[in-house]
Formats: C-alpha cells, structure tokens, sequence
C-alpha cells in the first residue's frame, strides 16, 4: 500500500495521520472498515505528519487511537485522516 503524503504541516504537538481502512486479524482476515467496526474502539493509523514540538511518535509510524473520542477528521481525495495532540495517541505499534 502506497504511503500518503501530508499536505498541511500539523503545528505544535499536533499528529497527523492516515486512518486505515482496514485491518488484518492475528489469523491474517482482512476486515474492510466498512463490516460494521466502531470506531470508537482503537484502530490503527499511520502517522503522515508531526508537528515540531512532537516527541514520541515519527512520520510512518503506525499507532492505536480512538477516532471518535479525541482529534480532528479530516476527508480528503487521498483517503481519510485524523489531527490530534500527540498525547492522546494510545501507543505506538511494535511490528
């Protein structure tokens, strides 16, 4: 899958990411977001852009957030993004 570029430079503690559409169980199924996820559980993200105070996380990392309780979503012709602080990211993946 081909990375998507920021567009906008996130300011201060501010992580811009893309939302991925869909996720692979530890079975290796592919779930497309559209099978009835709540997003209001965590979810992966691929982290596009960081604003200069960000510390903990990097461009392409991939992360756990929570869409629905905190940040920004953001629709664009490259797919769906989420702006938030940097603090409320869950974690950063370990692949």
């Amino acid at each position: 899958m081909e990375r998507a570029k920021a567009w906008i430079k996130p300011v201060g503690k501010k992580v811009l990411m893309e939302l991925l559409t869909e996720t692979k169980t530890k079975a290796g199924l592919v779930l497309p977001a559209q099978s009835g996820l709540d997003m209001s559980h965590p979810t992966k993200a691929r982290v596009v852009g960081i604003g200069p105070e960000c510390k903990q996380v990097k461009e392409g990392d991939l992360v756990e957030v929570v869409a629905d309780v905190s940040g920004r979503k953001i629709r664009a012709d490259e797919g769906e993004f989420l702006c938030m602080i940097e603090d409320e990211i869950l974690g950063v993946v370990i692949q």
